[in-house]
């Protein structure tokens, strides 16, 4: 797969977190604070944290310093490694999903140290 796979589910991940917004104004609106916290759990932590690493790994696959994707991640913690690793093997460049697993993890760890 190429880079445009990961541009496109890079988009539709901002479009669901655009919708779920959308549905947390109505139930706001409506009164249905279970929906809402549901809702706004979702997107902040399920449909954020995948935008996150789906980001990391495209600056990744494409050589740019960590530092300059992520300036500050006080409130996030640190990437998760794995997930980043995940995006590179179905997105990255041939050479990045021909590497050891071992060898990508260590690679990633080091990207995202500097």
């Amino acid at each position: 797969m190429s880079r445009i796979y990961l541009r496109v589910k890079r988009k539709s991940l901002a479009a669901e977190a655009r919708i779920i917004r959308a549905e947390e104004a109505r139930a706001k609106r409506q009164g249905k604070t279970e929906l809402l916290n549901s809702l706004n759990h979702h997107r902040r932590h399920v449909v954020g944290l995948a935008q996150r690493h789906a980001q990391l790994a495209d600056a990744f696959i494409r050589g740019k310093p960590y530092r300059s994707v992520e300036q500050s991640c006080i409130h996030a913690g640190p990437p998760s490694i794995q997930l980043i690793a995940e995006n590179v093997l179905r997105f990255g460049k041939p050479e990045q999903r021909n590497m050891a697993r071992k060898e990508r993890l260590k690679e990633i760890r080091n990207w995202s140290e500097q």
